[in-house]
């Protein structure tokens, strides 16, 4: 009976460890093009060629050296398990080996959705291997809330409700609730991002603003006068949204308070923080 929890144990770290390269060979071709590399397993050496094919040499019981027809490769990997992982150009992953444990089941894997965010944000995590009983994902150490029906083997989905102070990237993890427990993290994964104003209109006594990271629930407007001479003006929020999905398509409506006739510094709050403080506005 040890022996057999032995080998459990050894073929759960084993995935884990599968787990992590892949995901984290998906970050890393968003960031770069690819490269010449060579990458050991225990019994096989895999290599990387320029134009994006790969070749492998050593034990091939598995069929681990099966790499001759991969093109458009960006980067490789070679699991300790007897097998061979790939990551294409346009951000799917091959493999071929042993799949005693589900380590070659990886089409379809990748972090959708947003790498960078606010409060509100929502991120999609698919794969296969997370499990059916829910477990935790963290950005930089603080937990998002899984959605409602959002935890699956193949797909996990969650909402930023709070996130670690604005900057990054943040590595995000995700803790699934097995026995023994595992942890899979994806390294400088996310940036948490403030709110930013792109441009404005104004309708008579109401203005609309649109920008990106706003947030998901109601913030603040603030005027401030540009010499100082008066606290920063709260004001009537009257519309406020931001596509979770992304950031990139936010808009809010409020309305202008009664102030001097002058000149302001408009700017937007939410709990990551603050837009920056250089928007001008007239008030006549």
């Amino acid at each position: 009976m040890k022996v057999k929890e032995k080998t459990q144990t050894l073929l759960t770290q084993m995935a884990v460890l599968l787990l992590i390269a892949v995901f984290s060979l998906i970050l890393y071709s968003r960031a770069e093009a690819a490269q010449p590399q060579v990458a050991a397993g225990t019994y096989h050496t895999v290599g990387l060629k320029s134009d994006g094919t790969v070749v492998a040499v050593g034990f091939n019981d598995y069929g681990q050296l099966d790499v001759g027809s991969w093109t458009g490769i960006t980067r490789v990997a070679a699991g300790v398990a007897a097998h061979t992982v790939g990551l294409k150009s346009d951000g799917t992953v091959v493999a071929v080996g042993n799949n005693g444990n589900g380590q070659c089941d990886t089409f379809n894997w990748d972090l959708d959705g947003a790498f960078e965010g606010t409060i509100g944000t929502q991120i999609t995590i698919t794969g296969s291997g997370f499990g059916d009983k829910k477990g935790k994902v963290l950005i930089g150490g603080v937990a998002a809330k899984i959605a409602k029906d959002g935890w699956a083997d193949d797909r996990i989905i969650a909402l930023l409700t709070k996130v670690p102070p604005p900057g990054g990237p943040y590595d995000i993890t995700i803790n699934l609730k097995s026995k023994p427990p595992v942890s899979i993290p994806l390294e400088d994964a996310f940036t948490v991002r403030t709110p930013r104003i792109n441009s404005y209109s104004l309708t008579n006594t109401e203005v609309t603003v649109n920008g990106v990271f706003f947030g998901g629930k109601k913030g603040k407007v603030y005027l401030v006068s540009q010499t100082g001479s008066i606290k920063p003006k709260s004001c009537k929020v009257t519309y406020w949204y931001m596509d979770p999905t992304d950031g990139t398509n936010s808009q809010i409506k409020f309305m202008i308070p009664k102030v001097e006739p002058g000149s302001y510094w408009m700017y937007i709050s939410n709990k990551a923080g603050n837009s920056p403080i250089d928007v001008p506005f007239q008030v006549n």
